[in-house]
């Protein structure tokens, strides 16, 4: 694990579980959304990855391989406790609140929401964007290998 780059967390159980609501449950909830979403769409995902930029396609590697898994397994990680099931019942609502506010149009009303999630992750943007910088370059790499290789 040490040369995958893991390091050895301590914490207490009720820490672990409290940040597992966010770090499985939320998260694999809203990939689980969007997919069921693209799915009911009738998204030719495909396709939609031949016009995409390199964050979507990330984006979609990740729904596509929760999908390529265990489903069982997913939702029993949604479903563990009704600590999950609340969480996952706040980020719905969330997204309700926000469509709610695209579908009236309230721009000033989304920026201030981005400005509070944007205060709230703080320092962490800029290893964000450097993490993901360094993601897309790997995988602009790999895709150009890849359509070299199909060219040969």
């Amino acid at each position: 694990m040490d040369a995958d780059g893991a390091d050895l967390i301590h914490c207490s159980a009720e820490e672990h579980d409290q940040m597992m609501i966010a770090v499985q449950a939320i998260r694999h909830f809203a990939t689980f959304g969007l997919g069921i979403f693209l799915a009911e769409a009738g998204i030719d995902i495909s396709r939609s990855l031949d016009l995409s930029s390199p964050i979507y396609r990330i984006g979609i590697d990740m729904v596509s391989r929760l999908f390529g898994q265990d489903a069982e397994l997913y939702v029993d990680i949604m479903l563990a406790t009704p600590e999950r099931q609340h969480a996952i019942q706040q980020l719905a609502a969330t997204f309700v609140r926000l469509a709610d506010r695209v579908t009236s149009g309230d721009r000033d009303g989304l920026i201030t929401e981005f400005a509070n999630a944007t205060a709230t992750f703080g320092g962490e943007t800029k290893r964000a964007v450097y993490e993901s910088d360094q993601l897309i370059e790997m995988l602009s790499l790999l895709l150009a290998s890849e359509s070299n290789q199909a060219q040969d």
